[in-house]
């Protein structure tokens, strides 16, 4: 009644699953999505009551080009649905600064059109404060940009010292 065997020989295979192939374990093209990962490279300003667009300026995965201006703001190009986690680091907020940070898509051509995303809050704490914003689904139009804006409301402009983005991307 123990599968040993069989269950050894099938994961040998790469536990291929009916209808799919190994190396995709029944997954094929691209419904396993499409990997984007970047980071802050330079600290950047957050001044009080002002929503500001992050800069990702590093890239550690990209292959399909959604963050293509390297350097740049944009993470996912639509249309596409993707699924996102973004963290970041800010120092200089006083402890119960509240703020919040969203994805809005914006016209690719020249930012006029905006599509703000779900809003999550945050409260800043004593030390750096620490923010992660994580959305299972969301979905950026044809023609338009994802980015990441963020906006704390103290009185004071705190440093956005560190970050990351890593988003699984479904074009439509």
């Amino acid at each position: 009644s123990c599968p040993g065997d069989r269950l050894y020989a099938w994961v040998r295979q790469g536990a291929p699953r009916p209808g799919g192939s190994p190396s995709t374990g029944g997954l094929e093209g691209d419904e396993m999505g499409q990997y984007v990962n970047v980071g802050i490279n330079a600290a950047q300003d957050l001044p009080p009551n002002t929503w500001r667009t992050i800069e990702w300026g590093k890239e550690y995965s990209d292959n399909h080009h959604h963050h293509w201006d390297k350097g740049g703001s944009s993470v996912v190009t639509g249309p596409a649905k993707y699924a996102v986690r973004a963290s970041v680091r800010i120092t200089g907020l006083p402890p119960g600064t509240e703020g919040q940070i969203r994805i809005t898509g914006v016209n690719a051509e020249d930012g006029s059109e905006r599509e703000p995303g779900p809003i999550q809050e945050f409260t800043a704490s004593a030390g750096d404060t620490f923010v992660l914003y994580a959305n299972p689904i969301e979905r950026v139009g044809k023609g338009h940009k994802a980015r990441v804006e963020i906006i704390q409301y103290g009185t004071e402009t705190a440093r956005i010292v560190s970050g990351n983005l890593k988003a699984n991307v479904y074009p439509e």
